[in-house]
């Protein structure tokens, strides 16, 4: 099959490209993916570029969350969806808010033990934009390899 048959999307639609980088670029901090939380994305064990300057607040981007309830830091994605919020006279204010979650979902698993259905993304919410950015260490804009052959510097292409 020659690329021009070859579909664009056909490998792994939805999946985002992140720069390999050889050294973190000013203002990054690398946060190493230990649970697979991130996957397809960033593979367990892989290292994130975290952007700590970069707070703003996009959906379907990926972000590094420190957890105030917790000292929990994970890797997660931001979704903006509309809920109705209940009034104390019962009724109702619809308002978009966040959910936050990990982008590999759980695998439903049988009484046996054997993997059911498709893996279900569960996410944490819904957060006013505050609660969200107060969460935010920073967006994950790559990963870090410093020995990859394939790395990119802040000044161009490693050779």
């Amino acid at each position: 099959m020659t690329a021009d048959e070859f579909p664009h999307d056909a490998q792994q639609p939805g999946l985002r490209s992140f720069v390999i980088y050889d050294e973190l670029p000013p203002g990054c901090i690398a946060f190493e993916d230990i649970e697979g939380e991130s996957f397809p994305h960033i593979r367990k064990g892989e290292l994130a570029v975290v952007d700590t300057r970069d707070r703003e607040l996009d959906e379907g981007e990926m972000y590094l969350i420190q957890w105030q309830t917790s000292s929990r830091t994970t890797l997660a994605g931001l979704t903006k969806r509309w809920v109705n919020i209940c009034n104390p006279d019962r009724s109702t204010t619809p308002r978009e808010l966040w959910f936050v979650g990990s982008f590999a979902g759980q695998q439903l698993m049988t009484l046996e033990g054997k993997p059911c259905g498709e893996r279900i993304r569960f996410m944490d919410g819904p957060y006013e934009d505050e609660y969200v950015r107060d969460i935010l260490i920073g967006r994950v804009i790559g990963i870090f390899a410093p020995n990859s052959r394939i790395a990119v510097t802040p000044g161009g292409l490693a050779s």
